[in-house]
């Protein structure tokens, strides 16, 4: 029984079992879709069909039954979920991601698939990117207190445009991106961009944060912070947002140091609780 609003709801009777702790749930944001492994197969009960609902919430239900039965909701924005069990009903609600979670970083891994960014002394950018963002995303996931999208997890190129759409749809409380540099083989360091704004200094303020701790505790060269209104996920964000630029591939030191587990670790560790310390301006 599907019922529509604002927080749609999807009401499953005559099931068995405490499902509410045995249901798994995989949410494909990026795609917005939600899928729910019943844990069992309830083919007897729910038969497998695609049921089209496009309203304004949702765009199709689909229910499989290959061994488990598992529902799939298709929305039109992004949705968080709740899961509930009531008077031999399981209750499937969709919730607007800052219903339920109250700290939201959407953290942005750059470039990645057939575009590597720059490159230099045996590194790709998107894979140092890639290392650096997932270790600040397993410190972040680790967290209770915040909830991580991220742009990619995997190998392939968001468009700039999905990256910020994505954090805008979340309606994210900050938005990091993960950047490598490159210069003349002298320049090296960490800088971290954000966007100017005369109304709204948290972005600024984040950002010093953040390059204060990787220059701290990672001994990089201080390059400061730096107002950029030219770039494109800073400018379109609706939200606190940062890039950082952690070394500088074209230097032959830098490069040496920041795809490193050592450095990672660290640097990641400082990131984190840079963001941590950041969530109490905003």
């Amino acid at each position: 029984n599907y019922t529509a609003g604002s927080k749609p709801k999807l009401t499953l009777g005559g099931l068995t079992g405490n499902l509410t702790s045995q249901i798994k749930v995989t949410d494909d944001y990026r795609n917005k879709k939600i899928t729910f492994d019943l844990g069992a197969d309830y083919s007897s009960v729910i038969k497998s069909e695609t049921l089209t609902i496009n309203d304004a919430y949702v765009k199709t239900i689909s229910v499989s039954n290959p061994g488990t039965t598992k529902i799939t909701i298709e929305t039109k924005t992004v949705y968080a979920y709740n899961v509930a069990q009531s008077n031999g009903n399981v209750i499937l609600e969709l919730v607007r991601p800052k219903e339920k979670y109250s700290q939201i970083v959407v953290l942005d891994i750059g470039h990645g698939g057939s575009d590597s960014g720059t490159v230099g002394n045996g590194l790709k950018e998107k894979e140092v990117n890639f290392n650096q963002g997932m270790a600040l995303y397993k410190l972040l996931e680790a967290d209770p207190n915040i909830k991580v999208y991220m742009t990619r997890e995997s190998d392939v190129y968001p468009t700039l445009q999905f990256r910020s759409a994505l954090a805008n749809e979340i309606n994210a409380d900050l938005f990091v991106s993960i950047h490598n540099n490159s210069a003349s083989a002298s320049v090296s360091g960490t800088e971290t961009l954000y966007f100017p704004s005369t109304t709204d200094t948290r972005g600024k303020a984040i950002a010093q944060l953040v390059q204060n701790a990787i220059v701290n505790k990672c001994g990089m060269v201080n390059r400061g912070i730096k107002a950029r209104s030219d770039l494109y996920v800073l400018r379109t964000t609706n939200m606190p947002a940062i890039l950082i630029e952690t070394g500088f591939l074209s230097n032959a030191n830098d490069a040496a140091r920041i795809n490193t587990p050592s450095f990672i670790s660290t640097w990641s560790k400082a990131v984190y609780n840079a963001i941590v310390e950041g969530f109490k301006l905003i």
